[in-house]
């Protein structure tokens, strides 16, 4: 047991020794030291509670559209892309939601927000749109040339990987046209000129299994179009989608004629590239 000793040379021990608070302009410390730490609580709760609501008030956003990845902008300022949360500060603002090819939506929101327990339990509030396919024809050419840039790749790896774009195309028109389907089936045809890795075969298996009841039949005279751009030449990722829509044109009765939805050739592709 360890001793203290004072200035007599006597030795005190450390379970005698007692501090003791002194009353605090008449009030005892009991009291005080109550007051005190109601007063620490209570600082806390409102850091917590209330001071939050004070400093920025507003209403906690979900943006939600069909198609999803439609860029969100509050007051002009770019905020995320769907599905998305957003944090918006109380009062008028001007929401603006857009797509590439796809309508846009405008929209004033008057914005509320509470003081208390804003932090913990915000407003919130969730706003769906859906968005109108406005020119069909230049969505499904871009997306045609982007999976053509696909289409040059070989291999993939870890940090860069095919992103499945012609399902992507399928239901974002879907989405966009409310099931119009004609354009959609223009462009899985044109596909089939895409075969230039295992990821794009699969993906437009994958599209075409989705869409196995309209798209039943994909067979008609595709060596007869191959031969033709061999014949001239032609690379198909130069071609507009126009173009493509008119040679394929002649072929399109006759394909939805068919019984199978994978023709011979598409199939033998599938080995080509599995084997590889």
């Amino acid at each position: 047991m360890s001793k203290i000793k004072n200035k007599n040379k006597k030795e005190i021990p450390e379970e005698d020794i007692v501090v003791k608070l002194k009353p605090l302009m008449g009030i005892k410390p009991g009291v005080y030291l109550t007051f005190l730490y109601a007063a620490v609580v209570l600082f806390i709760l409102f850091i917590l509670l209330v001071l939050p609501g004070l400093r920025k008030p507003g209403t906690l956003f979900k943006f939600e559209t069909a198609p999803e990845n439609a860029l969100v902008f509050v007051d002009g300022v770019y905020r995320g892309s769907t599905p998305c949360a957003v944090f918006v500060g109380k009062g008028t603002r001007e929401m603006e939601i857009k797509k590439d090819f796809f309508s846009t939506k405008k929209m004033n929101v008057e914005v509320k927000g509470r003081i208390f327990f804003s932090l913990p339990f915000p407003v919130k509030r969730t706003i769906k749109e859906r968005l109108t396919l406005t020119d069909p024809e230049g969505f499904l050419a871009k997306r045609y040339r982007d999976i053509g840039g696909y289409a040059l790749m070989r291999d993939f790896f870890d940090g860069y990987q095919y992103p499945n774009l012609i399902q992507r195309t399928v239901g974002e028109f879907q989405a966009g046209t409310g099931g119009n389907e004609k354009e959609l089936y223009d462009f899985l045809y044109a596909m089939r000129f895409q075969f230039g890795n295992k990821p794009i075969v699969q993906d437009l298996a994958a599209a075409m299994r989705v869409l196995s009841a309209v798209y039943k039949g994909m067979e008609s005279d595709y060596g007869t179009i191959k031969a033709f751009y061999s014949d001239k030449g032609y690379s198909i990722k130069n071609l507009s989608l126009a173009y493509i829509k008119a040679l394929l044109e002649n072929d399109r009765k006759e394909a939805l004629l068919k019984d199978t939805i994978l023709s011979a050739d598409y199939q033998k592709a599938v080995g080509a590239v599995t084997e590889k």
